[in-house]
């Protein structure tokens, strides 16, 4: 939701301050309180929406890419840590954990059955997709051909499906 009324207010659709706030916090609270991160989805995405919001948490992503990058289990968990890593400035980390999330991708196989987390390979390759391309990496700092990486799984992923999930059809949205 958050990230949505994120999305919302970057386009200038009118979001209540107070409760846009409450949210936000209510994000930090969450991921940087988390004993226990699972299979770290829920923190990354957190921290994502609160680095899009410009809020401070670049000690936080520092400290999971550098000892717990392995706690990310999904490359779309891994690209939205690298893309709020480039959004806060850290470009070299955020090249290096984007090439870990494309890795990920490349070896993930595609099953018609989706994951408890309402994921597939088509989302992950959609997510992937878009947070790298939004995180706007320089040749220097992205992963050797990222995007022509990405779109390639993209688009065999998309090709062994005939049903789109809501999930998928989102990110291939964005």
């Amino acid at each position: 939701l958050t990230d949505f009324l994120t999305r919302a207010r970057e386009r200038g659709f009118a979001v209540p301050q107070l409760g846009f706030d409450n949210a936000l916090d209510h994000l930090r609270n969450s991921a940087v309180n988390a004993n226990d991160p699972g299979d770290g989805a829920s923190v990354a995405y957190a921290l994502y929406v609160l680095a899009r919001n410009g809020r401070p948490v670049i000690g936080d992503l520092r400290y999971l890419t550098g000892a717990k990058l392995d706690t990310f289990k999904t490359p779309m968990a891994r690209a939205q840590l690298g893309a709020a890593l480039a959004m806060l400035g850290d470009r070299a980390r955020a090249g290096r954990v984007f090439g870990a999330a494309l890795t990920m991708l490349e070896a993930q196989p595609v099953s018609l059955l989706s994951r408890p987390d309402y994921g597939s390979k088509l989302r992950d390759a959609a997510a992937v997709l878009a947070l790298l391309a939004e995180s706007g990496l320089d040749a220097g700092a992205a992963p050797p051909d990222g995007l022509a990486r990405a779109s390639a799984v993209l688009d065999t992923a998309r090709d062994a499906v005939d049903y789109v999930s809501t999930q998928e059809n989102n990110w291939l949205a964005l």
